[in-house]
């Protein structure tokens, strides 16, 4: 950092800033907080600034006066607003390809049908090609958030992964291209995001929990609740070559598919002592091809029985009722499934 010579520092800062980039772009992000505490102070708008983004949040009826008020500020201190690119506020707005609708108190993300349109040629002509465009990959990832919860990561992770040149199979590559086709032409699975994330006191969910073992196989708990009795089920399997891992993922989904007719439509929250299992549910998706597929239809059967309102947690296994035949416990023998 320094001259040995006169120690003198290699680095400088220009006394003048001149008119770039950087110089427009930092006066205007000053020039965007001033305006943002005088629509707080003046107008008790409730606005936000980051970077050079605007965020107001107001109510329906205030959107229209607070927006005069903005273009009214923005006047007075000297600021030119390109109308032609104005977005007024309004309850249904498209961002990036996204239909972003706020009507009826949800926030539910479709994707617009031409870029619908535009995905569907896209994967069309990936599957005709022995290569997989990056670009094309990070339009479908980006996508998949107009899906329900990790919907659509695990097909989209084979694609990028291809098209970083990782050692991806062809058949899985076609898969992966066939459940996207799937996930883009049913309807049922747009995304609520308030749906997703807030979980209201008056839904009681139901409770289960899963549990897996090389020794003895899948074990399945659900303690009385909705006015259903205890169940408890155990799967005897002989997988002692396979993955911890894929037991629990396996066990995961067999929970709920053994209580489907019972948690469907309902607000469910998984228990499983395992970690890995646990983030793997949460991401959606898995460097591990056989993970990665598990994750994939794990998020789909959710969606078709519309369980929309899904939170998956950790218990350790000592607490675990799941557990208890690995344990040498099981007192529940007397339960079963009807």
């Amino acid at each position: 950092m320094f001259n040995d010579n006169d120690n003198m520092p290699k680095v400088f800062v220009p006394r003048v800033c001149p008119f770039g980039a950087s110089a427009s772009v930092s006066n205007f992000l000053r020039i965007s907080e001033l305006h943002c505490h005088l629509m707080r102070c003046l107008a008790m708008c409730n606005c936000f600034a980051y970077m050079d983004d605007f965020f107001p949040v107001e109510l329906a009826e205030c959107s229209g006066s607070a927006m005069e008020f903005f273009y009214f500020l923005h006047g007075l201190t000297g600021a030119k607003i390109k109308h032609a690119k104005t977005i007024p506020p309004a309850e249904e707005t498209v961002l990036l390809g996204l239909q972003v609708s706020l009507v009826h108190g949800q926030c539910r993300v479709t994707l617009t049908p031409e870029r619908k349109t535009r995905l569907h040629a896209d994967i069309i002509a990936l599957s005709k090609s022995t290569i997989v465009d990056s670009k094309v990959a990070g339009k479908l990832s980006f996508c998949c958030e107009a899906l329900f919860g990790r919907l659509g990561r695990a097909p989209c992770r084979v694609l990028i992964r291809k098209s970083l040149g990782k050692p991806i199979a062809d058949a899985s590559v076609r898969s992966a291209l066939s459940m996207l086709l799937q996930l883009l032409e049913a309807q049922h699975y747009a995304r609520d995001l308030i749906l997703e994330t807030q979980l209201h006191s008056s839904l009681k969910p139901f409770i289960c929990y899963s549990d897996a073992s090389t020794s003895y196989g899948i074990g399945i708990f659900s303690p009385a609740q909705h006015q259903l009795p205890l169940f408890y089920g155990q799967l005897q399997l002989q997988l002692q070559q396979e993955s911890i891992n894929t037991l629990e993922m396996l066990a995961a989904t067999t929970t709920i598919e053994s209580l489907r007719f019972w948690c469907a439509n309902k607000c469910l929250l998984l228990f499983t002592d395992n970690s890995t299992c646990q983030y793997l549910i949460l991401r959606g998706s898995s460097p591990s091809e056989r993970l990665n597929t598990m994750a994939g239809e794990f998020w789909r059967r959710l969606a078709d029985l519309q369980i929309y309102h899904f939170f998956v947690a950790h218990v350790p296994s000592a607490l675990n009722p799941a557990d208890t035949l690995s344990r040498g416990e099981c007192p529940y023998t007397n339960c079963g499934f009807p």
